[in-house]
């Protein structure tokens, strides 16, 4: 039905910090370059981690991208 489970995790084999003075302040989904959605985090209260569901085509590029306040933005992409 074009609908598919996505889940960014920053921090695969160690967990990324989430201090007030080392944290993760957002992460993006991106559709073929589109912002299609986007979590601000809180220093101390959220873990780095999302799961939405998207509908999009066969196909799609989707991005993540993540912002760390201490080393700005890593992006990771997948064709679904």
């Amino acid at each position: 039905d074009g609908k598919s489970v996505v889940t960014v995790k920053v921090g695969y084999w160690v967990a990324h910090p989430n201090t007030p003075d080392h944290f993760i302040q957002w992460i993006e989904i991106q559709a073929n370059g589109l912002t299609i959605t986007r979590y601000d985090m809180n220093p101390v209260a959220a873990d780095p981690e999302i799961t939405c569901v998207v509908n999009v085509d066969p196909g799609t590029t989707l991005t993540a991208l993540e912002s760390c306040n201490l080393h700005g933005i890593w992006v990771n992409q997948i064709v679904v």
